[in-house]
């Protein structure tokens, strides 16, 4: 297989991927009264990887007005709290309220459990680190093929 064929293949293969795993998660999103993305930021916020608007719009590639839609959504609906930071007044910072944080908790056990009854069903099937680091080398493809003139 050519370079070309292979880089099409992990086009398409990724654009199917990505299709997928957002159906996947859409239905427990709306379980829980979230979109997709809403649920993302959340967990970006939980786990400290969100910790601005800011961030959320780089991390999710998104622009900024969009991210800050997102984020207000969540605090219409008492899930996150936005509050601006006090070394810089443009910055606004992301945090959970007890509600989201009990939304967010009640998701990670729900994707634990089910992740722990796919690995006893399918043992030795699923290698989550060499999935992680084939994602983590794709990125590294897209990003050069981005920035790449």
């Amino acid at each position: 297989m050519g370079e070309y064929e292979l880089w099409n293949e992990i086009f398409v293969s990724s654009q199917h991927v990505k299709g997928r795993f957002n159906t996947a998660m859409e239905s427990l999103a709306k379980s829980e009264g979230l979109t997709v993305q809403q649920m993302l930021v959340m967990f970006g916020i939980h786990v400290g990887m969100l910790k601005t608007i800011g961030d959320v719009a780089k991390e999710l590639k998104i622009f900024q007005a969009n991210a800050s839609t997102v984020c207000k959504k969540l605090e219409n609906a008492n899930l996150a709290l936005r509050s601006k930071s006090d070394t810089d007044e443009r910055v606004v910072i992301l945090s959970l309220t007890p509600l989201g944080t009990d939304k967010i908790t009640n998701i990670i056990h729900f994707l634990t459990g089910k992740l722990e009854r796919m690995t006893q069903a399918f043992p030795n099937t699923f290698d989550l680190v060499a999935i992680r680091t084939g994602i983590s080398e794709l990125n590294k493809l897209v990003d050069a093929f981005i920035e790449f003139d």
